[in-house]
């Protein structure tokens, strides 16, 4: 027979990891991100990641505006230590990388290098913080 307690730590780990909130890292990714690529089709492509936070909890949204994608929410963020993942699988797209030590005054990190996949193309990705839409 099994035990019910051997059920209820990993129960009471896995809504302790739903619930915690952002760390002071996450925090820090809030802002509007650019980067472009170019896929030799009509020239540069821009790439707009919009990272926000709210209770704690980070969202994204992107929009590739050349190819008609606005305001795509991310539906999954994963920081571990200094490496990002965003999932998008509607569009079987997601952006993963590593946040550069580069910082800005404010202490703030102001730059991300990464790949962008989409059905299984790679293509790579440096994101820079910018200051305004």
């Amino acid at each position: 027979m099994l035990n019910p307690r051997a059920l209820f730590l990993p129960l009471i780990m896995l809504c302790s990891l739903i619930v915690m909130p952002a760390t002071a890292q996450e925090t820090e990714l809030a802002g509007i991100w650019r980067g472009s690529f170019n896929i030799n089709i009509g020239g540069d492509r821009e790439f707009i990641l919009t990272i926000s936070e709210s209770d704690g909890a980070l969202s994204a949204v992107l929009d590739i505006p050349a190819q008609g994608m606005l305001n795509l929410t991310a539906e999954s963020i994963q920081i571990n230590g200094s490496n990002v993942r965003f999932l998008f699988p509607r569009i079987d797209g997601e952006y993963y990388g590593v946040i550069h030590s580069d910082r800005a005054t404010d202490g703030q990190p102001v730059r991300m290098d990464g790949d962008w996949s989409q059905a299984g193309e790679y293509i790579p990705i440096t994101l820079r913080r910018t200051l305004t839409d």
